[in-house]
């Protein structure tokens, strides 16, 4: 994608990504698992068991996410 030059390019790349990540990723409806709760591990301030899904949310810090860089 990122090598794309113009605009058609840049949608079959995107396309080609889509499908690709459409077989390998299963997408989980989370607003339907009561007892579970998914977070990205960089945010810090989360009870270890919370009673509601925003608890104590005022307290919660995100430590930003940086992708590696290629080399």
């Amino acid at each position: 994608l990122e090598e794309a030059t113009d605009w058609k390019s840049a949608r079959e790349s995107l396309h080609r990504i889509h499908r690709i990540a459409a077989d390998d990723v299963a997408v989980l409806p989370l607003w339907q698992l009561g007892e579970h709760l998914a977070f990205r591990s960089t945010v810090r301030g989360i009870p270890p068991r919370p009673v509601v899904l925003y608890q104590d949310l005022e307290q919660w810090q995100a430590e930003p996410y940086l992708p590696p860089i290629p080399e």
